[in-house]
């Protein structure tokens, strides 16, 4: 009875403390979301975020991975856990051609569809903020699925954690004052990072998916 009591004590703290860590880091998103899409006047240095953000995106992946072992597999196995998946990868495949689109058109000269250059910056930051709100929605179903039912975290928790940085990341590039040159190539390196990251996680997951499998 005092071996079946201790083993309940220690899986309700590790259970609070995934519940804990999971709530600081969304209180750091909607923080960092807030004053990133609210303007230079909350976060006037948006260069030093680029790194900071990948940094405690980084944490909170590892983080996920080290506090599901052991825990059973979450796999997408209805129509709205595929539609949430869906929904996440679209949408951040979407706003990176969409702003890369954008880009290219401006550098050549012309306005997308053919809008006031006044009017394309809050155009393009309404789709940034409907895809960031969209994910937060969705992490924030997967993270309290996960953390209710005891299991693994599932890839689409981790591919709307990818796709909430790449927002952010985004909008504080929209809202950099540089050169032409110098925009497409921080746009690119963190779009390549950013994904190249999701990819290895996939990767990562399906390889422990694998190996609790073969175990089983």
């Amino acid at each position: 009875m005092i071996l079946i009591g201790i083993f309940m004590f220690l899986s309700v703290r590790k259970k609070l403390l995934r519940a804990l860590v999971c709530t600081i880091y969304g209180v750091i998103i909607i923080v960092a979301g807030y004053g990133i899409f609210h303007g230079p006047s909350i976060f006037p240095l948006y260069a030093d975020f680029y790194p900071l953000i990948l940094a405690i995106m980084a944490a909170m992946v590892i983080f996920m991975m080290i506090s599901s072992r052991g825990k059973p597999s979450m796999r997408i196995l209805s129509r709205p856990d595929l539609a949430r998946f869906a929904a996440s990868l679209i949408s951040g495949v979407y706003s990176s051609l969409m702003f890369g689109w954008c880009i290219l058109k401006i550098m050549h000269g012309v306005m997308p569809f053919g809008m006031e250059p006044v009017q394309v910056g809050p155009f393009i930051e309404k789709q940034f903020l409907v895809v960031f709100l969209l994910n937060l929605l969705i992490i924030s179903i997967e993270i309290f699925r996960s953390i209710k039912d005891d299991v693994s975290f599932p890839v689409t928790a981790y591919a709307s954690l990818v796709v909430l940085n790449l927002e952010m990341v985004y909008e504080a590039l929209l809202s950099e004052l540089t050169t032409g040159d110098v925009f497409l190539h921080v746009f690119f390196k963190y779009t390549a990072i950013l994904y190249f990251a999701l990819i290895s996680i996939g990767v990562i997951l399906m390889v422990l998916y694998k190996r609790n499998a073969d175990k089983n």
